[in-house]
């Protein structure tokens, strides 16, 4: 392991939200204080606004096929880097604490936030329908899986799959342990492995199985981030610490 330092001084006490590798191989790293990017082994600070503003909690990094930044935080909206220049993205109805960005395959923008979930496309915003009082439901986590369906997760209310037109809302009353959901991601196999505060979900053919502390597979039951690498290895971030298991063994 290695400290990397901001400057000549190393970060002490931030929380890591986001990390980016961009089109160009660029590292980028947001922050509970702000914007980050490697450079020579060291992070460099990129500020996104002007210091009045104080520390800008980054909480999503994705990039476009144009090879635009664009920088979701938390409680300043939306920045869109582009070369270099750094300028704010209008959103409407004063929306400012964004959880997460996606393009999905059609090249449409979609913001998870505070209350609900918005979709950009074609120079036009859509707000989600008020299903089950979804619009007013923190959504954070959020996927295009193989078959086009975008999948998201509500704080408070399960996991929604949109397919068609056509929502499905996965609940405990469905096998999810919780319904406070904080991420979701898709294997190889299809199956989604789904992040809530009481342990790992995995769902597979219609089927739910439990990984848990009680259980031994984990460190800490709130699960925020799955992610399997190339060599089959699954990683599970949880707020406990960090948690690893090899393709057969799950």
């Amino acid at each position: 392991f290695k400290d990397f330092k901001q400057g000549s001084n190393t970060i002490n006490n931030v929380s890591i939200s986001a990390l980016y590798e961009d089109s160009k191989r660029q590292i980028w790293v947001g922050t509970n204080i702000g914007l980050f990017k490697f450079i020579n082994n060291e992070l460099i600070e990129v500020p996104l606004a002007s210091r009045k503003f104080g520390d800008i909690e980054v909480s999503s990094i994705i990039e476009s096929e144009d090879n635009r930044l664009f920088i979701g935080t938390y409680g300043h909206g939306i920045f869109v880097k582009e070369d270099d220049y750094i300028n704010k993205f209008k959103l409407p109805n004063e929306i400012n604490k964004i959880s997460n960005l996606m393009f999905d395959s059609n090249d449409a923008l979609w913001i998870t936030h505070q209350n609900g979930l918005l979709r950009f496309y074609k120079n036009e915003f859509s707000s989600l329908p008020p299903i089950d009082g979804v619009s007013e439901d923190a959504v954070e986590g959020i996927i295009e899986d193989k078959e086009g369906s975008i999948w998201f997760t509500r704080y408070n209310g399960g996991l929604e799959r949109l397919r068609d037109g056509i929502f499905k809302n996965y609940t405990t009353f469905e096998g999810l342990d919780d319904d406070k959901i904080h991420c979701i991601y898709e294997d190889e196999d299809s199956s989604k492995w789904i992040g809530t505060s009481n342990g790992l979900n995995h769902l597979k053919d219609g089927e739910f199985t439990y990984y848990n502390v009680d259980n031994g597979y984990l460190k800490g039951n709130l699960v925020r981030d799955v992610y399997r690498d190339t060599k089959g290895v699954l990683w599970i971030a949880t707020y406990n610490g960090l948690t690893k298991y090899s393709l057969p063994y799950l």
